[in-house]
């Protein structure tokens, strides 16, 4: 959606999408946007127990309820990511034949891991220059009002005719067909499908939220929401009651 508000509003090449610097060498008043899972920055620069790394930055921080997100790293792990960068991520090794619940609680690569991470950026955001949080399962449920407060912050000069045809650009249906076309190509194949054949090898696979529950039986459920209801940080809003399952149109 941010992508799209940029092509409209400064003419920008379609289906472009951000990375990093590209926008901004096309017409300088974009400014350079860092997309990351805030993986190997740290690595790099040796920051590994603090966010210093963005302190002087502007950060939108995108968060999603970490159940759902290991339901979809487990995905990732399993049909999207190179034999080489599973061990560079600290996933299981490649081949390993672990069962989703088993993968759930790695403590490595899996639900801890996860609310381990949300935690540390609800320590930190603080020390940021400027910060807003987005949660997905606001986007989901009023898209529009949330690009629109999204654009404000990144100082996007949108009208709200074009937040709206952002949003309906960005529609699932409508990522989910441009993925299977390939037609992200200039953003290598982090928008492309591990396998075509393989549902669930998707970039854009459900757009569900509280789908993790379809996965698991009903004493694997208590266990993951314990782990989240007693490790997460309470900022995030994040529990049992207030997930709810709402459905792509």
């Amino acid at each position: 959606m941010i992508s799209r508000l940029y092509q409209q509003v400064y003419d920008l090449p379609k289906d472009a999408v951000i990375g990093f610097d590209n926008f901004h060498y096309i017409d300088r008043r974009i400014p350079r946007l860092l997309f990351t899972h805030d993986e190997f920055i740290r690595d790099y620069s040796g920051n590994t127990s603090t966010k210093l790394d963005f302190y002087d930055k502007k950060v939108l921080l995108m968060v999603r309820d970490p159940r759902d997100v290991v339901v979809s790293s487990f995905f990732h792990w399993r049909f999207r990511t190179q034999p080489w960068k599973k061990q560079l991520s600290f996933y299981p090794p490649h081949g390993s034949d672990l069962s989703m619940f088993e993968f759930v609680q790695d403590d490595r690569s899996g639900l801890r891991r996860i609310i381990n991470f949300m935690n540390s950026w609800a320590e930190e955001l603080v020390n940021t220059r400027a910060h807003e949080i987005v949660k997905y399962e606001n986007m989901r449920a009023d898209p529009v009002n949330e690009l629109a407060r999204v654009a404000r912050f990144l100082e996007i000069p949108a009208s709200a005719a074009q937040i709206t045809e952002a949003v309906d650009y960005a529609s699932y249906e409508n990522m989910k067909k441009k993925e299977a076309e390939q037609s992200f190509r200039t953003s290598g194949a982090r928008l492309n499908p591990g396998d075509k054949s393989i549902p669930d090898s998707y970039k854009v696979r459900r757009a569900k939220v509280g789908g993790y529950r379809d996965y698991f039986e009903d004493a694997q459920i208590k266990v993951i929401d314990e782990i989240v209801t007693e490790n997460l940080d309470s900022a995030y809003g994040y529990n049992q009651s207030k997930t709810a399952d709402i459905k792509s149109d």
